[in-house]
């Protein structure tokens, strides 16, 4: 490694312990899991600084490196965000969002301004920039300026400043000498601050004097009484200066390919952020900082401010908050997360999650996004990336295309499976982040699918373990759907011809109890594989290709999705027209009735299937035989263990989810938290279920003491299944009863009448159901 004496490396992430876990998320909370790599803009506030990316928001504290965040789980009301600046005037930060949201962020807490979301603008309406002036803020927007006013906190007037009055794209906006100048996808327009009368259209004036007519201009800053400039064209963007009022157009840059995203000024310095580099210059335009890579990683700047000791602060597509110390020293700082916020699917086991980042279209053609692998081990964020070029010194997986699924070994964690949708099969040492790569090359495992466009392509979108640690993966565009490898790395091919063709895609794969191999064919239904436990004798398997024919399966559709076996063994099918449960799947190959059934319920008098109009993208089984269940359009459900009743349905609306469109939903069985992978990102919620222990060896009472301030559940943890609990005073008056969800069971820390227990010890006493095992914890509450 090469190494560097001037400039110190510094990554800043945040972090808790597992241990900590349980202080500062209790039932029914939620948490982020996001990615802080991406910034999009960045402003100075509160002696700290402000980054945002288009998920969240973090704040950093140079005085004790201090990181907070601010999503839509604590803070903010939406995600898409755009833009963000501070009025020191009336201390706020203001964030705008593509879709035309704002959230006013103060000392205390947040107003959202949602106006302009709801409103009836038809088209962009996108907030490109926000510039504080007195007591309110100018957006610039996909239609026009809004001013909102930031002591009443709402919106103050509208201008719509197009021909004739009518919607124009504005990316940016300056006043100079009392004179508001608009960058316009036609031009500049320019008015009088003080005019009241600016909702007329015919009080803004168009600046005839550009350096190119008829153009767009897409910055404008005024700087040292020069006016600053920013016009695209086909292979670069130009900035440009002239001195005010009548000076000379002059090119001050122009760099091949360059792409110039943000100029930043005070009364000292200005900023420059582009594509490929980050510049600052003083008053005489005397360049200071000029850098094209930060800490040997190539920089791709959004936005650039100057700090108040002649430094620099980049936010940066990729890298996160870059920091440009005066005297050399070069930070990144971060919150933890993972790489990216695409997610197709997920995998959860003991307390380690990992997350495939990749996805193919609805035609099944690549996106060929090259995002690596993000781990979440033991409360810290590991990455794997697919590019060299990103991280130079990092190991690599170079060249890997759309990570499609994700497979962690039960019998050993550290060792964790990924399906690509183009390379194959991959291996990966959690604790090394060494891999292999299977991509059909060979003769063993999954096979490449004979494309001439692309030699050796291998569509493996699908792979999960059995009860016996062996591998299962799918395989598509190729005869032999199925592969599985025994824990000798033995592979086993399953060759379905002609039921199953060359041009079949072959997606999601699960093994359930009883040996049976389940995975979904695009547009054709359900493949069933029965081994009969014998991988090296393909004599008496059974398969059969499930439907939605009766007697053939029965399925609501044979667009099948997803698929999930619960604690009874039934076997929940996810498809593009709601849900088919499989209640005795050991008689797809013993008997003639084993079609999928759908469950009725009783809606304002009328009997109708369970989401039978609902699109089921993702199924997950929690400690208590619950369902949870992701849909494309309508959020999350949590079902009973039967499906009858309602129990949760999150939407973006009612809770802090990312989007209503759900890729995948996975559980940590150890400690409940439920991971919602949208199409924005990932958040978790913190359930009343965990996984069960019939021994009860580890039942622990949290918070404990429970404290004047706690507001919130106590936890009961390490129970068995259907654990019945009972609390008492010491001289054994029932306080609460109640039955365990898997694992865990929740009290609200009050009696049956409603009130908080007094000053005291209170016994927590936990049996099995059959009275095989009991035990007795304490709990002391504190008034």
């Amino acid at each position: 490694m090469k190494q560097i004496s001037r400039i110190s490396i510094l990554i800043i992430l945040m972090s808790i312990t597992l241990t900590d876990i349980f202080a500062q998320f209790s039932v029914g909370t939620w948490r982020d899991h996001l990615p802080y790599n991406k910034c999009v803009d960045l402003c100075r506030a509160r002696k700290k600084v402000y980054c945002a990316t288009p998920y969240a928001v973090f704040e950093y504290n140079p005085a004790d490196r201090a990181i907070q965040r601010f999503s839509k789980v604590n803070l903010l009301s939406d995600v898409g965000i755009t833009s963000m600046e501070y009025a020191p005037n009336q201390d706020i930060i203001v964030v705008g969002y593509e879709n035309g949201n704002i959230d006013l962020l103060l000392s205390n807490g947040s107003v959202n301004i949602p106006d302009i979301r709801i409103s009836s603008v038809v088209g962009d309406k996108g907030v490109y920039d926000i510039r504080p002036y007195n007591d309110v803020a100018y957006l610039s927007t996909g239609f026009g300026v809004v001013v909102i006013d930031l002591v009443r906190k709402e919106i103050k007037e509208t201008y719509f400043i197009g021909e004739n009055g009518s919607a124009s794209r504005v990316f940016d906006l300056d006043i100079y000498q009392n004179k508001l100048y608009a960058a316009t996808e036609k031009g500049v327009i320019t008015a009088d601050v003080d005019n009241p009368f600016l909702a007329n259209f015919a009080n803004w004036t168009e600046y005839a004097d550009l350096p190119v007519p008829d153009t767009s201009v897409v910055q404008i800053e005024f700087f040292q009484n020069e006016m600053l400039l920013v016009v695209p064209e086909p292979t670069s963007d130009k900035l440009w200066r002239k001195a005010m009022p009548s000076g000379t157009w002059q090119v001050f840059i122009d760099y091949d390919g360059f792409d110039i995203r943000k100029i930043w000024t005070d009364d000292e310095w200005m900023c420059i952020a582009g594509s490929f580099a980050y510049q600052m210059y003083h008053f005489d335009f005397g360049q200071n900082i000029s850098e094209v890579q930060h800490n040997g990683l190539n920089v791709s700047a959004n936005m650039a401010i100057a700090d108040r000791e002649g430094g620099m602060i980049v936010a940066d597509d990729k890298l996160g908050l870059l920091w440009y110390k005066n005297g050399g020293e070069e930070l990144i700082i971060k919150p933890q997360g993972p790489q990216s916020a695409d997610v197709r699917r997920m995998s959860a086991y003991n307390n380690n999650l990992w997350i495939a980042h990749g996805s193919a279209d609805a035609s099944w053609s690549n996106m060929w996004k090259q995002t690596g692998i993000s781990g979440f081990v033991n409360e810290t964020w590991l990455y794997k990336p697919a590019l060299a070029t990103e991280y130079s010194n990092a190991n690599t997986l170079s060249g890997v295309c759309d990570v499609m699924a994700a497979a962690i070994d039960p019998t050993d964690n550290n060792r964790v499976f990924f399906g690509s949708w183009e390379e194959g099969l991959i291996e990966l040492n959690a604790s090394t982040l060494a891999a292999n790569v299977n991509n059909g090359n060979g003769s063993d495992g999954p096979k490449g699918s004979g494309f001439d466009w692309a030699p050796g392509w291998t569509g493996v979108a699908g792979v999960a373990f059995d009860n016996d640690g062996v591998l299962w993966c799918t395989n598509s565009w190729n005869t032999e759907a199925l592969h599985a490898m025994d824990k000798n790395g033995t592979f086993y091919d399953f060759n379905f011809s002609p039921t199953i063709g060359a041009s079949d895609k072959v997606s999601d794969v699960i093994v359930t109890q009883n040996g049976y191999v389940w995975a979904n064919v695009a547009a054709k239904g359900l493949l069933v594989l029965n081994t009969n436990g014998t991988l090296s004798s393909g004599s008496d398997d059974n398969f059969k290709l499930l439907t939605d024919t009766e007697g053939n399966g029965g399925l609501p559709s044979r667009d099948v999705l997803c698929m999930q076996e619960d604690l009874d063994g039934e076997v929940w099918i996810g498809t593009g027209q709601g849900l088919g449960i499989f209640y005795n799947p050991d008689a797809i190959f013993s008997e003639e009735n084993f079609d999928a059934e759908q469950i009725l319920i009783e809606q304002d008098g009328n009997t109708q299937k369970l989401l039978s109009t609902e699109t089921i993208t993702c199924i997950e089984i929690d400690g208590s035989n619950r369902k949870w269940i992701g849909t494309q359009n309508s959020g999350a459900y949590l079902f009973s263990d039967d499906g009858l009743q309602e129990i949760y349905h999150f939407t973006t609306e009612n809770s802090p989810l990312l989007s209503n469109n759900i890729f995948d939903i996975v559980i940590n069985q150890e400690n409940g938290e439920v991971y919602f992978g949208t199409q924005n990102g990932i958040v978790s919620f913190f359930s009343t279920a965990t996984n069960f222990d019939q021994e009860m060896s580890n039942v622990r009472v949290f918070p404990n003491p429970v404290r004047p301030d706690y507001e919130g559940n106590i936890t009961i943890d390490g129970l068995a299944y259907n654990t019945i609990i009972k609390v008492t005073d010491i001289q054994g008056r029932i306080l609460f009863e109640t039955e365990s969800e898997g694992g865990r069971a929740v009290w609200d820390g009050k009696t049956f009448d409603g009130e908080r227990p007094a000053t005291g010890v209170y016994m927590v006493f936990v049996t099995t159901p059959d009275g095989s095992a009991d035990e007795v914890r304490k709990v002391t509450f504190v008034k």
